[in-house]
């Protein structure tokens, strides 16, 4: 498989942010956007993956719906039902409590999508999962909120 640079990745979706990002010795780039929410994106060239992460709660409501937990169980299983195997993920960070929104995204991915296009549906799903969870109910489709409406820094 072809190697890539995830740095240049990284060039493409800062320059379609309007930000110069970069990842550090570790090869971590945090955005913070709305500021407080942060996605944190993860290159482990050695794995071949980017991966995005971002906290969508401190914890669950005290009292979940039916319909609630099933959303949360499809959304844990969305890599093994979708083409390739790639969509974001949810779970419950066992140390800490929080519940995360995470997408492992493969070169094999990279070299048919767009990084800014991944970016931009993890985004969403966080701004709709975060909404989900406060009002506890299933949500209809609702407009998705342009990128270039949200304020971002690094």
């Amino acid at each position: 498989m072809k190697r890539i640079n995830h740095q240049d990745y990284l060039n493409e979706l800062g320059k379609k942010l309007n930000l110069d990002l970069k990842f550090d010795e570790e090869g971590l780039c945090e955005l913070v956007f709305n500021n407080n929410d942060v996605i944190s994106i993860k290159s482990s060239e050695d794995d071949q993956t980017i991966i995005l992460s971002t906290v969508v709660a401190e914890d669950l409501p005290e009292n979940v719906s039916y319909a609630f937990v099933v959303d949360l169980i499809e959304l844990a299983l969305g890599p093994c039902i979708t083409n390739g195997g790639n969509s974001p993920v949810v779970g419950r960070d066992p140390a800490t409590g929080l519940l995360v929104l995470y997408e492992v995204v493969t070169n094999s991915v990279l070299l048919e999508k767009d990084l800014f296009s991944i970016f931009e549906h993890f985004t969403q799903l966080k701004l709709g999962f975060i909404e989900y969870i406060k009002t506890n109910n299933v949500i209809e489709k609702q407009d998705d909120v342009p990128l270039s409406n949200l304020t971002y820094k690094i």
